[in-house]
């Protein structure tokens, strides 16, 4: 017989219990064992109809049963074994709860996030553990929902170092991009939390399970042993996550804990399977830096770890990162465009920036409204793209035959912003904002000159030439003074 618990960091723990040919036998031990620790016997649930007329707590049979390994109705139908538990709730009396056995050992800023885990509690805590490892996946993975549900055992591999040390841990499903109703094997590049909450769920299903989201042990699909692979599909996921944040609020509102969910619009936050996916794309695009910013917005060990996610997997995930930063980019270029009062664009390339700019109006505002629909400006930019990148030292117009930052056998569609070579290209446009970002870092380099004294000659020399080659780059780009 199979019991279910949870051990410390919300693990799954699986009880086995080994049944006796005699369940009188077995039972009789069991009381023994309640009474040698003068323990109450566990609480049947309450039954809100009878308890106004018998308020006292009855024993819990199936608990018993089950602790016993023998079906509930061998026990609670024997007149020898109903007269047992009797004599027993008589001496020991019946606990207002059914809890389970273990100690729990799960801490929450120092101490146990319950003081005990009720038997009936414990499905629901098992079917929200199984969505709190699969948000965790997608948010952090870029998976789809189906991709996620065909994870199975020992889909994790691990790479280490010389010294042993993990550096990166892969995570292997299937891939459903396009029509492919089947699938195709593909590899994501993962973090260490994705790797645990894997694990989590290797300890939830029982060995025989391969499927890692299977139905949990305590479904009725699974007792039964009824579609006993069968994984829940969306629109089960999405009711487990309303129904996670429930949980969560009412588990802070009872400790007084601060960090509940809030609340959209006087209600909670309605999240579906596809929204982690997007969410993703949409940090890795918007935030300053792209792939860098990613990595320190969710602490991965190494930038390789998002490169991974669009870099090494057939899932299509950099084609939706890739959309998401050129939307971005175009719904800064509206901005532009249409801001009657910012200053013109200087550098190099700051008249052809600005031609750009003025063209690109001339798509998006109609009737002196300004494209604001997405699907509509994704359209309009895959079009009447200027080809303008801005970056945080330089906005780059973009001419493949002028750019410095491609080799020979590199791509040429889009510009290399990391290998931008901003004081020499001749795509180099400024905003203010970039005049701003590189006057700051002049000021930085002034401030690393002033303790020369302290820095090793070819150090010193080469700060030397970047902050007099920075000084000429802004003085030669400096915008007109207004008549």
């Amino acid at each position: 017989m199979m019991l279910s618990g949870w051990l410390d960091n919300g693990q799954h723990q699986t009880l086995s219990i080994t049944a006796r040919p005699d369940p009188l036998a077995a039972l009789h031990a069991l009381l023994d064992d309640y009474r040698r620790r003068g323990q109450p016997l566990p609480a049947a649930p309450p039954n809100l109809a009878l308890a106004r007329h018998h308020p006292e707590t009855s024993p819990s049979s199936s608990y018993l049963a089950r602790l016993v390994g023998f079906p509930e109705r061998r026990l609670a139908k024997g007149a020898a074994s109903r007269r047992m538990i009797a004599e027993a709730a008589r001496e020991l009396g019946v606990d207002t709860d059914c809890p389970l056995t273990h100690v729990v050992q799960g801490r929450l800023e120092g101490s146990p996030w319950l003081q005990r885990i009720s038997y009936y509690e414990a499905a629901r805590l098992e079917r929200l553990l199984q969505v709190s490892c699969w948000t965790v996946i997608a948010y952090l993975s870029g998976m789809r929902d189906s991709e996620i549900k065909h994870l199975q055992r020992g889909c994790v591999s691990v790479q280490r170092d010389p010294d042993g040390q993990i550096y990166r841990y892969r995570l292997s499903s299937l891939a459903f991009k396009g029509e492919d109703a089947h699938g195709a094997k593909a590899t994501w590049v993962v973090t260490a939390p994705v790797a645990r909450a894997v694990a989590v769920l290797e300890r939830l299903q029982p060995q025989g399970q391969s499927y890692l989201f299977a139905k949990p042990p305590s479904s009725p699909s699974h007792r039964q042993r009824q579609d006993a692979h069968h994984v829940p599909n969306s629109n089960t996921t999405n009711r487990d996550l309303a129904a996670l944040i429930t949980w969560i609020n009412t588990y802070c509102a009872a400790h007084h804990r601060p960090d509940s969910i809030p609340q959209v619009k006087g209600q909670i936050p309605h999240l579906t399977t596809r929204q982690f996916r997007r969410t993703l794309a949409w940090f890795i695009a918007r935030r300053p830096g792209g792939t860098i910013a990613g990595a320190l917005q969710y602490r991965h060990q190494g930038i390789q770890m998002f490169e991974g996610y669009a870099g090494t997997s057939d899932s299509g995930f950099r084609d939706e990162v890739e959309a998401e930063q050129a939307l971005a980019r175009g719904q800064y270029l509206v901005g532009m465009s249409t801001d009657n009062d910012r200053l013109a664009l200087t550098g190099p390339a700051g008249a052809e920036a600005e031609e750009r700019l003025a063209e690109f109006a001339r798509h998006t505002v109609f009737d002196g409204q300004v494209v604001t629909d997405e699907a509509r400006l994704r359209r309009i930019l895959a079009r009447h793209d200027p080809h303008l990148y801005p970056g945080t030292f330089i906005t780059c117009v973009y001419n493949p035959d002028r750019a410095l930052c491609h080799t020979p056998t590199g791509p040429t569609d889009t510009p290399a912003l990391a290998d931008c070579q901003p004081l020499a290209c001749r795509n180099a446009a400024l905003t203010p904002t970039n005049r701003s970002a590189v006057t700051d870092h002049l000021a930085s380099l002034d401030t690393a000159l002033a303790e020369g004294d302290r820095l090793a000659p070819y150090v010193r020399h080469r700060l030397e030439a970047q902050r007099r080659d920075t000084a000429v780059f802004l003085a030669r780009h400096a915008p007109e003074s207004p008549p």
